[in-house]
C-alpha cells in the first residue's frame, strides 16, 4: 500500500509551509494527517 506521507517531497513541503506560517511544532501521529502549531494554538 502506497502511503502519500512516506516521501521526501512531501515532507519537504510540510515543514516550508510550517517555516511559512510561523508554526513552532509540526505534530506527527500515526493514522492521523499531520498537524502544525501557530501561535500556541
Amino acid at each position: 500500500m502506497d502511503n502519500p506521507y512516506a516521501n521526501r517531497e512531501f515532507f519537504h513541503q510540510l515543514l516550508s509551509k510550517a517555516v511559512a506560517a510561523d508554526a513552532s511544532d509540526v505534530h506527527l501521529k500515526v493514522g492521523k494527517p499531520p498537524a502544525v502549531r501557530v501561535g500556541g494554538e
